[in-house]
């Protein structure tokens, strides 16, 4: 019996040294190898790996051929990053995590994003999320169609029974990708998943930074841990602005130059005035055409009490055509601008991402309204001045 129990022992240790060799192999792998088996795909179609870029639009990292319904990526990378593999001629894509391990990929010709993924614990990950999610999108579309199909027989009875079902299940699928990333944070997927989140339409700040927060700190302090940190950061600043341009909040202060150089400040247009501050510029059709609006309600009111600081968002260099405008369509008031077009600083400080823009002020210096034009700005003026 002791003779048995030794070679039992003898053996797993020899396949624990073995598995540990195997494992601490992968953690210092310095290369990765995507192997993509392509049924149906034919010789000579192009499997891309591209990563997102600004306005929806895509970088190439790396290009292989499809050669006998297969094809493979190889390379090195310093830190995993979240790529795409697009094929020609296939629909759609497939996110991944691309990372220094072998990653083998089977494709399925009619849709990109139904391919499957193995060979790697990121995208183990990624796809175990992906399938979950998959799952409550399904049971959501069941709930929606039988509660339509109430709605449309007035069967109350249904509604009310499949209602409560449908707010737990949108509330369950709020909640699960930040239950999963609490579950996984030592897991770099968890980090691009948090990146994904941080650029939906409607981010939730508190769960993200405290999801941020618990990552374990090799992935935090990654390159690409880093870079989730600064979207963050953006978010927060973001979101600290439009608290700060609330209406019934102080306006924020600012100083920018004049056409001829010298600076003026928002607190030396206030004193005891009702304030429009204008976001405009020289090339704005829109801005130009309301402009005559604008002179008509500053000559009723500015002796009432009225001030106007417009506020360009001309470029480098168009100083002139910027002065130009103003002679032209009789704009009397202080002008300034820092000539940064879109990078204007007081048009990023006050959140404008398209003009014409106003913000009217009391005569405390508060924001009582935003974006009135025309009649609506005369009617607005007139009520703050009496």
């Amino acid at each position: 019996m002791k003779h048995l129990l030794s070679i039992f022992l003898a053996c797993f240790m020899v396949l624990s040294c073995d598995n540990a060799k195997k494992e601490t192999a992968v953690a210092n792998q310095t290369t990765y190898t995507i192997s993509g088996d392509a049924p149906g795909i034919y010789n000579g179609i192009r499997a891309q790996l591209k990563v997102k870029a600004d306005r929806g639009k895509y970088n190439l990292v790396d290009e292989v051929i499809v050669m006998n319904n297969s094809f493979q990526f190889t390379g090195t990378i310093d830190n995993p990053q979240l790529v795409y593999l697009f094929v020609n001629s296939v629909k759609g894509n497939l996110p991944m995590i691309l990372e220094n391990q072998n990653i083998s990929v089977a494709i399925n010709k009619d849709n990109l994003a139904a391919s499957k993924i193995s060979g790697s614990r990121s995208n183990e990950a990624l796809t175990e999320y992906n399938a979950h999610v998959k799952e409550l999108t399904a049971q959501r579309y069941q709930l929606s169609a039988t509660y339509r199909k109430a709605a449309e027989e007035d069967d109350q009875a249904t509604k009310d029974a499949t209602n409560p079902k449908l707010e737990a299940l949108t509330q369950e699928m709020k909640d699960y990708p930040f239950e999963f990333i609490a579950k996984n944070n030592d897991n770099f997927f968890s980090v691009s998943l948090i990146e994904t989140l941080v650029g939906s339409k409607k981010p939730n700040l508190p769960k993200l930074e405290k999801a941020f927060n618990g990552l374990d700190p090799q992935i935090k302090n990654s390159e690409y841990g880093v870079k989730v940190k600064t979207q963050i950061a953006a978010l927060q600043l973001k979101d600290t602005r439009a608290e700060a341009l609330q209406i019934g909040k102080p306006a924020p202060k600012f100083t920018a130059p004049t056409p001829e150089g010298d600076m003026i400040a928002l607190d030396d247009i206030l004193g005891d005035k009702v304030t429009v501050i204008d976001f405009w510029a020289s090339w704005c059709g829109p801005c130009r055409r309301e402009n005559p609006n604008v002179v008509k309600i500053y000559e009723k009111y500015k002796d009432q009490g009225l001030e106007i600081i417009g506020v360009s968002l001309d470029k480098k260099g168009q100083v002139n055509r910027w002065k130009q405008a103003i002679k032209k369509d009789q704009l009397t008031w202080p002008q300034v601008s820092n000539l940064q077009f879109w990078k204007e600083p007081v048009a990023l400080q006050y959140g404008v991402r398209s003009i014409p823009a106003t913000f009217i002020l009391d005569k405390d210096g508060n924001i009582v309204a935003k974006n009135l034009r025309g009649d609506r700005l005369d009617e607005k003026i007139a009520e703050l001045i009496k």
